[in-house]
């Protein structure tokens, strides 16, 4: 039997999730997470998609980002194929760097985007990496709260669906 299709729907949302092959780690040093980073914003730009949030982890990635068209196996495949690429050259390996298919889960716009943001924003404490989700550098928390100006995501969405004059869901 073959896989499920895959809903593709522009102007949605989808929680993406990639581990490593064998839950080993994708990433192994802070080049490895800037490469990434640049190889997803390239990509959002080309593919014209908008990345809402973002947790690297050591072994896994959170994305949250919302397709303008109905291509999102092709942007993970570029993205996927790229840093894997990368790190197996970098790394002088060969194989598969990232397990299976990637997860994506259809996020309904309002409520649902705060809440999935919140708990991609909550990986790195939540795993004992950090006491604080201000501490981690490798999401895009800190755009959130103003701490990184020009990064690759674009909060401004979900920031505005908290009222007025509460700023971001304190998840500190």
């Amino acid at each position: 039997m073959g896989r499920p299709l895959r809903l593709n729907l522009p102007g949605y949302a989808y929680h993406v999730i990639v581990r490593g092959n064998e839950r080993r780690n994708i990433f192994r040093d802070e080049h490895d997470f800037r490469m990434f980073i640049r190889i997803i914003g390239e990509a959002a730009e080309t593919y014209q998609f908008i990345i809402h949030a973002y947790a690297l982890m050591n072994n896994h990635y959170h994305v949250l980002i919302e397709i303008k068209l109905p291509n999102i196996s092709q942007i993970m495949q570029y993205v996927n194929t790229a840093y894997g690429i990368y790190f197996n050259k970098r790394h002088k390996r060969c194989g598969h760097l990232l397990q299976g298919r990637f997860d994506a889960i259809l996020v309904e716009h309002g409520e649902n985007l705060k809440f999935v943001s919140a708990y991609i924003h909550l990986n790195p404490a939540r795993a004992g990496i950090v006491k604080q989700v201000t501490d981690y550098e490798w999401s895009s928390y800190r755009q959130y709260t103003g701490g990184v100006i020009n990064g690759i995501a674009e909060p401004a969405y979900i920031l505005s669906l908290f009222s007025k004059g509460k700023g971001y869901l304190c998840i500190c």
